[in-house]
Parts: C-alpha cells; sequence; structure tokens
C-alpha cells in the first residue's frame, strides 16, 4: 500500500504492483456473524497501513475486541511516515 523507505525498491523492476480486493474488519463481522461476529484478538502488521485497518475495525474493537498486538514503526518507516503514536491516539480514542 506505501512504498517503503529502504534501498530494495529503489529500482522500479524490484516491484510489482498487485490489486487485491479489501474489506474491513467490520464488514466481514457484519456478513460473516458466525466467523467473524466474536474477535476477541487482533494482531497487526500490515506495513504502514495501520490506521486504516483501525479505522476499519472500530466497531469491533469497541464491542468485543479484548487485546491487539499492534507492530507500527517507532520511526518512518514508509512514504507515509506514520509513528507508533498515531496508532496509540487512534486506539485511546476509541476506549
Amino acid at each position: 500500500m506505501f512504498r517503503e523507505l529502504s534501498n530494495f525498491y529503489a529500482a522500479p523492476e524490484a516491484m510489482d504492483v498487485v490489486m487485491y480486493p479489501m474489506r474491513s474488519l467490520d464488514s466481514l463481522a457484519l456478513s460473516d456473524p458466525a466467523h467473524f461476529g466474536s474477535i476477541d484478538f487482533v494482531k497487526l502488521d500490515v506495513q504502514g497501513a495501520e490506521l486504516e485497518v483501525l479505522e476499519g475495525a472500530l466497531t469491533q474493537l469497541n464491542v468485543c475486541v479484548e487485546f491487539v498486538l499492534l507492530e507500527a514503526p517507532l520511526r518512518a518507516f514508509n512514504e507515509v511516515r506514520l509513528e507508533v503514536l498515531d496508532c496509540c491516539r487512534t486506539l485511546s480514542s476509541i476506549l
């Protein structure tokens, strides 16, 4: 989703763009409550898209998720320059 700030992606031929359909955790829980209706643990390792994933799971985070394991950068890792404090603010705003 976001280009990393590393030498690996310096050459355009080093990266293929692949498009995947995405759905939020909240939409999955609504469409298939038998499998996604009672989520109590969420682990995120989404390479810079942490806020987008958290925003797509606000209902589940408020209703049933008890634990979140979040891997987020302490310093700029990609073009978005998201920091772990941004994720913590988002999580604390829904508690």
